[in-house]
């Protein structure tokens, strides 16, 4: 028997983040490093930063880039810039397979 549960998903927090609009980006897919570069200089705290996270010498070579997306989102979290929200939730993924 499957078990369904609502749970507490992890947010940006707006009041360290300002203008929402300057933390999203679209699926790493269909970003050109170009793109990406501005991305990266609109915020700190874009999603580009975690989701397209380059290695580093701190962090190794680059198939440690999973290391320091990691890293990242555990510094937001620390510093506030992600929080938990307070409405538990449940979230519907739907694909289309035809």
């Amino acid at each position: 028997m499957s078990v369904i549960k609502a749970f507490n998903g992890v947010v940006y927090n707006p009041a360290k983040v300002g203008d929402m609009t300057k933390i999203v980006c679209p699926p790493y897919d269909v970003i050109s490093p170009e793109h990406e570069n501005i991305l990266k200089k609109r915020s700190p705290y874009n999603y580009i930063h975690i989701m397209l996270a380059k290695a580093d010498a701190r962090h190794g070579d680059d198939d440690s880039r999973y290391a320091k997306a990691a890293a990242t989102y555990q510094k937001w979290l620390k510093d506030g810039v992600l929080i938990k929200d307070e409405s538990l939730a449940f979230i519907i993924l739907s694909r289309n397979t035809r």
